[in-house]
């Protein structure tokens, strides 16, 4: 009986997201164009995660047009500390290339590090931008790494699935990462957000 509701669940989840790859789709186009001046990236990827979350939700508009709205509003709100976001993955990044190029052991280690540290941070980002949105109010980096790993199991579960789905998206080939990459990625973080808290609801009724 068990087997067979898993089974049920994961033939959903794989209907839904046949479902969603046209919005995936063009979710990514439109961010790959917020993202050009590189400083908007933390703005794009922020306006792609509330497009996701509030479609999750069943609240059905017209995409393209919210998006930009969306956009807007967030360079207006919260333009600064995205600025900062973004530039602080950019310099994990560069870290990364550089730490890759120098090789060695010493090189190897410090950009598996680097490497680790820009996967948790951009996993932490996308958790502390749903809490806001599930909470309606501002969340801390602080609580958000708090509240992260208050359920050590379940973290350790959102980091290795978003890993599991970066290796696959690399294997997958260029066109599907440009296709579908980040937007699919944004799409899983939402996933296992909403999946998270329904967890957490269902053990506070017990």
């Amino acid at each position: 009986m068990m087997n067979r509701s898993i089974g049920k669940r994961a033939n959903d989840y794989f209907l839904e997201i046949i479902e969603w790859i046209p919005r995936l789709i063009q979710l990514q186009l439109l961010w790959f164009l917020c993202v050009l001046p590189v400083f908007t990236l933390g703005t794009a990827s922020r306006t792609v995660l509330y497009m996701i979350y509030y479609y999750k939700k069943n609240e059905e508009k017209k995409l393209s047009s919210l998006f930009w709205k969306k956009f807007r509003e967030n360079i207006s709100l919260y333009g600064k500390q995205d600025s900062l976001a973004s530039s602080y993955f950019l310099l994990l990044f560069i870290d990364y290339r550089i730490f890759h190029y120098l090789g060695g052991g010493i090189g190897y280690t410090l950009m598996y590090t680097t490497l680790f540290l820009l996967l948790l941070s951009a996993v932490l980002f996308s958790y502390k931008i749903l809490l806001q949105l599930e909470n309606q109010k501002e969340v801390s980096w602080i609580a958000a790494f708090f509240l992260f790993f208050n359920d050590f199991k379940s973290a350790l579960f959102y980091l290795a699935g978003t890993s599991i789905l970066l290796v696959a998206l690399w294997f997958a080939g260029p066109i599907y990462l440009a296709l579908l990459g980040f937007s699919f990625l944004f799409y899983f973080q939402v996933l296992l957000f909403i999946h998270r808290t329904q967890e957490k609801g269902l053990k506070k009724e017990e």
